[in-house]
């Protein structure tokens, strides 16, 4: 029962008052949802950011808690914005992490070179 109720909420769209289900809207829906849900998790997987968190924390506690009440199409446009919000977010703050370095990590074997030495310059005006 549970399920189905979850699936009542994210899997269809609000028709309004004359009830007619059309289907490029049920598509486009779905299709805004799972982009949406899929931008989200990328951006959670790559940076791990706290405001992602806190976006996929509200949208399975809105879901849970319309899981165990009564759950219609509507009560997910409170939270398809946020969503939404959060997939572009996403998307966007993964694009910043850098890419791993593919230069080798300096040894201790490699001489370092102290800081008042750095030019001769320098170290003639230091002695």
């Amino acid at each position: 029962m549970q399920v189905r109720k979850v699936g009542r909420m994210w899997l269809g769209y609000d028709r309004g008052t004359h009830h007619n289900a059309r289907t490029w809207i049920h598509v486009m829906h779905l299709l805004l949802a799972a982009a949406s849900l899929g931008g989200l998790l990328y951006g959670l997987v790559r940076t791990r950011h706290p405001a992602l968190w806190a976006i996929l924390l509200t949208a399975l506690t809105v879901t849970a808690v319309n899981s165990f009440f009564v759950s219609e199409a509507r009560h997910n446009a409170r939270v398809m914005p946020l969503l939404i919000a959060g997939g572009v977010a996403g998307v966007l703050l993964s694009r910043r992490v850098p890419e791993a370095r593919t230069a080798p990590p300096r040894t201790a074997s490699a001489p370092v070179r102290p800081a008042s030495a750095s030019s001769p310059r320098d170290a003639a005006a230091h002695r």
